[in-house]
């Protein structure tokens, strides 16, 4: 998993029936961030167990719901996190610093 985060720039990790990870994808893809993330359904890992993927996550984020969001390996939050982060622009500064990208949005 940690090899996982900190190979993949822009990821988001999700689990089934997850309302706050539609809201989130939803919100990125309407500031167009389309393509510019990865999401990852810890269900459907394939060499690790979803337990062990839960425990790893909640461990190194002491993050208890999902979504969970990280860029460039580092644990930036949950949907409510991250849509405020977008409201007050400084989700934004994390992406140009981070990946050189950026978006735009009327929230």
């Amino acid at each position: 998993m940690d090899q996982l985060i900190q190979n993949t720039p822009f990821i988001i990790f999700k689990i089934p029936g997850c309302t706050n990870c539609v809201k989130l994808t939803t919100l990125f893809d309407e500031v167009g961030l389309v393509s510019k993330y990865t999401t990852i359904d810890i269900s459907r890992l394939d060499n690790i167990d979803d337990y062990d993927a839960l425990t790893f996550l909640k461990d190194f984020t002491q993050a208890t719901s999902f979504p969970m969001v990280f860029v460039n390996g580092t644990y930036v939050g949950g949907y409510k996190e991250v849509k405020q982060q977008i409201e007050f622009g400084s989700f934004n500064d994390i992406l140009k610093k981070e990946l050189n990208i950026s978006y735009s949005i009327d929230v």
